[in-house]
């Protein structure tokens, strides 16, 4: 320790800043070591460790002093509570330092710091954890969600949202990995420089280079001082970027001479990765919201020596007209808690609650509308977050549909909770492209669950013939309720009809429960809308399958002109359209080759990092600096199905038996409670441990066995959808 500087003095002052000022602690510990630059190496390696670790260990180590201490921790002055925290952590943690000399510096900066009074106080508890340290309490194993977020010094809510979202086991291992060390890790800039001119760059300064997992150009740091010295970062030869955040602009894979957008872009790592790969050739706009943060990209920009990234102020809550349809690239990666992230900025668990993850979700859904028109036909959209909760990646909602089609044994490939528009322009068509690729399949089965119309879907079907000349479409069809046909007319309007209108058939369902009268009535006001559509009024259980494949591809759908979406009455961009069992819509394609004949189920529930390149946590990005993102979203025609359509999804450990779900999926009938619910669906547990499905239409509910899922999920769609009247229903 130097003479002049007291380092537990600075730990504690640098502590104090982040319970007073909320600031993020790798921020807090930067800017002391910056404006202390002068201290030896182990100095600050010191400060930097008993910092991070007294935030990473906070509550393991407020319950212990808490077992020894008659004032709680919480309740001790701030620079007592900042004094005891730092050396419990040093008592159990740093070997190296001598227990008693810990005691002694943590009583003189007491004393130091005008708290005379209180000296004994923190000599006492202290020394009595010195004494004890070997066999300190815990709480007992059978309180599963306190003795978790102790041992691995977690949040109760966050152990609860773990477990619950991935098992015990799961959550344990993730929460054991965000308390083990992580190393720097950097990407070598390759365009105009190599791995090995950096690696002899490095060495000649002392630094050393691991290899790191999964990309050629990723590489752990090691024994340097301060990254701003090494001469191969002044020169632009990498930069620190974790792997995963790496992973964006290796999955977009840009091209050289892409145009190339990257939003939320501060400080520019992944932008600067997209330039490299390609080759400097073409244009990467990185845009963010302040001044300030382009500032860091621009200097990052500078230092990387590139010239085809182009620093833009712009903010993603509005749509740039100028780039619709433009990018063979986006790049999104959105503002999120930052749960991935903990274990390198583990201040963040502190800081966030349920109810800032369900405003991040809608954040992110909201962001997303907006980035996805300007992706160009056949382009690629990588959306990405630093999160870990599925209620933000899943947008809140529940991917049902592809529980229920994996327990009949179909492949499925969903995309949860995305809009059609959203997903058909990049999604889409690469699923469509991988489909092909690997299954080779003689027909692809495309049945959108809840999203979008269907003319939009057949649009983006013509989008991917145009690379795959053999894909020819066969059918499309439309399921409808017969006996609802004209409240879906009256609640649903443009929705409804645009089903019917792009349909070659229209099945009805539930023409047994039907007097031929009431059939005929329905069948009068489809053909009022589709003049000469095949409406097939048969019961189902009556036709073979054959038969309706025979009636469906027999038909032929409408005519999709490409270059007249933007102008099309018929082609607004919609969201949260389900087609469940008032409006299902299914198309299907045939693709000849001699491959093996199977089928492919296609769901569209849209499932969908950045560790040193921003910090989410709060929407907060790089430097703690706000990220104001969002949309105002861009229609072209009609009504955005938002304004009409909603869509519920509840993920609960509760076990329900199968009496008990019916009584209440019959209570969904009342729409004065409850709103007009068109469909129902999960996967649950039972109190013997066995999981089922259920179905819901009005009047109507079905069950059946099911596998067990990583937690219960239903999802409720409809209009005017009360969601606290439900989730007290269904007590979630």
């Amino acid at each position: 320790m130097t003479d002049t500087i007291n380092t537990r003095e600075l730990i504690m002052n640098i502590l104090l800043e982040m319970d007073r000022e909320k600031t993020p602690c790798h921020l807090a510990v930067r800017d002391a070591l910056d404006k202390y630059q002068f201290l030896p190496r182990q100095d600050r390696a010191f400060i930097k460790r008993v910092c991070e670790g007294t935030v990473e260990y906070g509550i393991q180590n407020d319950y212990i002093i808490n077992q020894y201490s008659k004032i709680k921790i919480n309740k001790c002055k701030p620079v007592i509570r900042a004094i005891l925290r730092m050396s419990v952590y040093q008592i159990r943690f740093l070997d190296a330092v001598p227990d008693s000399a810990v005691v002694n510096e943590a009583v003189k900066l007491a004393e130091k710091k005008h708290f005379y009074n209180l000296k004994g106080f923190v000599n006492g508890v202290l020394r009595t954890i010195v004494r004890e340290k070997d066999h300190l309490p815990m709480p007992k194993e059978n309180n599963t969600t306190q003795y978790l977020s102790v041992k691995y010094s977690m949040p109760e809510f966050l152990v609860e949202e773990f477990v619950s979202q991935y098992g015990k086991e799961t959550a344990e291992t993730m929460m054991a990995d965000f308390l083990k060390e992580k190393q720097v890790t950097i990407r070598i800039n390759r365009w105009n420089n190599t791995i090995e001119e950096t690696k002899k760059s490095l060495e000649s300064q002392g630094a050393e280079l691991e290899k790191a997992p999964y990309l050629g150009e990723a590489f752990y740091l090691k024994n340097f001082e301060t990254i701003a010295s090494l001469n191969a970062f002044q020169e632009g030869r990498f930069q620190i970027q974790d792997v995963s955040s790496m992973m964006a602009a290796h999955l977009a894979d840009p091209k050289p001479g892409d145009q190339v957008l990257d939003l939320c872009a501060a400080p520019g790592g992944k932008s600067l990765h997209a330039a490299d790969k390609m080759r400097n050739q073409g244009c990467v706009e990185a845009r963010d919201i302040t001044e300030y943060k382009v500032d860091l990209i621009r200097e990052n920009v500078q230092r990387a020596g590139v010239s085809c990234v182009v620093p833009k102020v712009k903010d993603a809550e509005q749509l740039d007209a100028e780039w619709i349809g433009k990018a063979d690239v986006v790049i999104a990666d959105l503002p999120c808690t930052g749960y991935g992230v903990i274990g390198r900025k583990p201040d963040i668990k502190y800081h966030t609650d349920v109810e800032k993850i369900e405003q991040l979700a809608s954040l992110q859904r909201e962001i997303l509308t907006v980035v996805q028109e300007y992706v160009k036909p056949g382009g690629t959209l990588v959306y990405s977050t630093c999160t870990i909760s599925r209620l933000e990646n899943e947008y809140g909602e529940v991917g049902v549909d592809g529980s229920f089609m994996k327990d009949s044994g179909i492949i499925v490939d969903e995309l949860n909770s995305g809009c059609i528009c959203c997903t058909l322009v990049g999604d889409f068509q690469k699923a469509v492209d991988d489909l092909i690729a690997k299954y080779h399949p003689d027909r692809l089965l495309i049945e959108p669950s809840g999203v979008g119309k269907l003319s939009e879907i057949l649009a983006a079907v013509e989008r991917a013939k145009e690379r795959h000349s053999d894909l020819v479409v066969t059918g499309c069809a439309t399921v409808v309720d017969a006996g609802k046909c004209r409240m879906y007319m009256k609640n649903f309007g443009e929705f409804f009809l645009d089903q019917i209108k792009t349909s070659a058939t229209v099945i009805f369902s539930r023409t047994q429960l039907l007097s031929a009268e009431r059939i005929e009535k329905s069948r009068a006001l489809v053909e009022e809308q589709h003049p000469g559509v095949r409406i097939v009024t048969t019961p189902w259980d009556d036709l073979s399958a054959d038969t309706l494949l025979e009636v469906i591809e027999s038909g032929k759908p409408m005519e999709i002109h490409l270059d007249d979406d933007d102008d099309d009455d018929e082609d607004e961009h919609e969201h949260h359209h389900h087609h469940e069992d008032g409006e299902e819509c299914c198309c299907h394609h045939h693709h000849d080759d001699d491959h093996d004949d199977h089928e492919h189920h296609h769901h569209h529930d849209h499932d969908d990092h950045d560790e040193d390149e921003h910090e989410h946590h709060h929407h907060d990005h790089e430097d703690g600096e706000t990220c104001s993102c969002g949309h105002h979203h861009h229609h072209h025609h009609g009504h955005d199905a938002d304004e009409v359509f909603v869509s519920v999804g509840v993920e609960t450990a509760n076990r329900y038996e199968q009496d008990e779900v019916k009584a209440m999926l019959d209570k969904l009938s009342d729409e004065e409670e409850y709103g007009t619910v068109l469909r129902a669906k999960g996967v649950l547990q039972n109190a013997a441990g066995d999981w089922f499905q259920f179905d819901y239409v009005p009047g109507e509910s079905q069950f059946r066995p099911g596998t067990p899922d990583y937690t219960g999920r239903l999802c409720v769609i409809g209009a005017h959808i009360d969601e606290k009247a439900l989730r007290e229903l269904f007590k979630a």
